[in-house]
Parts: structure tokens; sequence; C-alpha cells
């Protein structure tokens, strides 16, 4: 996974903003720079290039124990999909880090959403992360990631992510 990211903010015509996730740094780059594309909303590029001014704005959500998991697990799993052979890392493995990044976007989107839109936002969260799940016992039983990395993955992770998204659930749909 890279660290650099290109906001869809420019400066001007020759230079944009990107954002490096290691260290939640802003910067403006020249468009030539090769950084890989990721969605990164307008109010999280501060008008001051700060570290720590981007890590305050974007806190909000990175503050959540089910987004800390989460982004924990992306690392986890960018380290394991390296080490998968050609045809399955573009394949399976794209798709393994596809559905963990959809799962960190949706909670965010969750926690930003309305009341009454949190409901839809936290099932499709529930949704994809059984997704995620099948990815990556699939990956495991095709011998692609050892016993021993999934049942690090599971125990350190995806338990306990489960657990939060049951718990959200619940709360979204008045239980107790």
């Amino acid at each position: 996974m890279a660290n650099n990211y290109w906001s869809a903010t420019e400066n001007n015509s020759t230079n944009a903003y990107n954002v490096n996730f290691s260290n939640c740094a802003t910067n403006n780059n020249n468009k030539t720079n090769a950084n890989y594309v990721r969605c990164i909303r307008r109010r999280l590029i501060p008008t001051c290039v700060s570290g720590k001014t981007a890590c305050k704005k974007m806190s909000n959500e990175k503050e959540a124990p089910i987004y800390l998991k989460l982004y924990l697990l992306i690392k986890e799993l960018d380290k394991m999909v390296k080490d998968f052979p050609k045809h399955q890392k573009y394949t399976l493995g794209n798709q393994t880090m596809e559905m963990a990044w959809e799962c960190i976007d949706l909670v965010i989107e969750a926690n930003n959403s309305l009341f009454y839109q949190k409901k839809q936002k936290i099932s499709q969260l529930s949704n994809s992360f059984d997704k995620l799940k099948i990815r990556i016992r699939m990956a495991q039983e095709l011998g692609l990631i050892s016993t021993g990395q999934f049942a690090h993955i599971q125990s350190q992770y995806m338990s306990e992510i489960g657990e939060m998204i049951g718990g959200w659930w619940k709360w979204s749909r008045g239980e107790k």
C-alpha cells in the first residue's frame, strides 16, 4: 500500500494536493508525481500544509475503534497480498484489498451520515465485511496465506471488527 494519494483538489493548473496516510501530512505537489488515487474529501485538505492539522481534521472517524481496527487490518493484509503469486495478487489479492478499503470507507460514511441513513450504511458495511471474510478464507484455503496468518487475522482483527459491526447494527435498530 502506498503512502501518498492524490486528492481531487487542485492548487493550480500544474499542482494538486496529496495526502500521506502514514504521517497525515498534506502536500502540494506537481501533478507529474506518480501517486495513487484515493477519494479524499475537500474538507480534509487544510489551508495550511501541516501534518498535525491534517490529522486533526481527519480524526473524527480515526478515533472510532472500528476504524482503527480496519486500518490495522488493511496494513496487515497489504503485507500478505504482496507475497501472493502474480496471478492471485491481481485477482483475489486486489479484490481483498478493495473490499477492505470499501469497509473502511463505509465506516467513515456511516459515521458522517444522518441518523436515518446510518442503518443503510451499517448494513452495507456488514455485507462488505462478510464478503471480505470470504476472500480471506479463500486465500487461506488456496494456501496463499498460512494457517497461522489466518488465525492471527481472525483473532486480532476479524472477530473484534465483526462484534463492533454487530453492536453498531443493533444500536441502529434500537436494540440493546
